[in-house]
């Protein structure tokens, strides 16, 4: 009889010591927002400046993808791609686009392509990727403009920290594009936002951030692009400035670790405060 008793108070220090085992698994997974599609670009550009560029996808998410729509973001324009409403796992696919503007200067140009795609048939939200590179016709330059992005979350608002910096000693006039993860809209880039920099200096501003309702959804890691653009001396220079933004979950385990460590340890006091109790209450075991 006592020996039941001496297992029965031990059971609620075992569930404690469970409970935190659990809760340490399922919060300290790292949450990423991971890529569905591996994605690469072959661009051909003649003679006379026509660009034809071969996308290629591949799921590698490990299920089906569904309703795949890319949309084109070239020098000046925008050009949505077909609709590819199946593509299993493991599978690649190539989508050919000849609808880039000629260009003219020789020099590096940017390319952008946004995807939307769904895990299942008819979702009502889309998972968005974004692909970015450059091509380059007759002379494959390099930007000298380079900066850093900061972005910064205080409570419910949001901002974005930029800066450049021209690293030449010659005067640039600089064409930004600004692609956010989905959820995030910033006040000051409704579209393309042009800064001069002198020789060897430095632009700093900030835009603030606005959320809508898809942002409560998003968890983990996602990428921020600063698309530079110029021409100098007959030539066209793209650059691209790279940062990330971490949606913090509902329950952050790096957040909140000491509040829960200290229930964990009250939890477990007042089991053996119990067990402690117990044990003082029942009545000597008879031989």
């Amino acid at each position: 009889m006592n020996e039941r008793r001496q297992t029965k108070t031990q059971l609620p220090i075992q569930r404690v010591l469970v409970l935190w085992v659990l809760i340490f698994a399922l919060f300290n997974a790292p949450a990423n927002a991971e890529d569905g599609l591996d994605i690469s670009a072959e661009t051909q550009v003649s003679a006379t400046g026509a660009v034809l560029i071969n996308l290629t996808l591949k799921n590698i998410s490990g299920q089906p993808l569904y309703s795949i729509h890319p949309m084109f973001h070239f020098h000046h324009s925008m050009e949505m791609g077909g609709m590819i409403e199946h593509l299993p796992a493991g599978e690649s696919v190539t989508i050919t686009n000849d609808r880039h503007p000629p260009v003219v200067l020789a020099g590096r140009y940017p390319l952008v392509v946004l995807l939307h795609y769904q895990t299942e048939p008819k979702q009502k939200e889309s998972l968005l990727q974004t692909f970015t590179g450059s091509f380059h016709h007759k002379e494959p330059v390099q930007s000298v403009v380079a900066g850093d992005i900061e972005f910064v979350q205080e409570g419910e608002s949001s901002k974005l920290k930029i800066h450049l910096n021209n690293q030449s000693n010659s005067l640039k006039n600089v064409r930004l594009m600004l692609i956010l993860p989905p959820g995030l809209q910033a006040d000051k880039f409704p579209g393309m936002m042009t800064f001069t920099l002198h020789g060897g200096g430095n632009v700093y501003f900030e835009t603030d951030v606005q959320q809508n309702d898809s942002f409560r959804s998003l968890t983990g890691y996602y990428p921020i692009h600063l698309l530079l653009e110029y021409g100098e001396y007959l030539k066209h220079y793209t650059g691209e400035i790279q940062s990330s933004v971490y949606f913090t979950p509902i329950f952050d385990l790096h957040q909140h670790w000491p509040h829960l460590f200290a229930m964990i340890l009250f939890a477990t006091g007042l089991a053996l405060f119990y067990k402690k109790r117990a044990g003082k209450a029942a009545p000597p075991a008879h031989i």
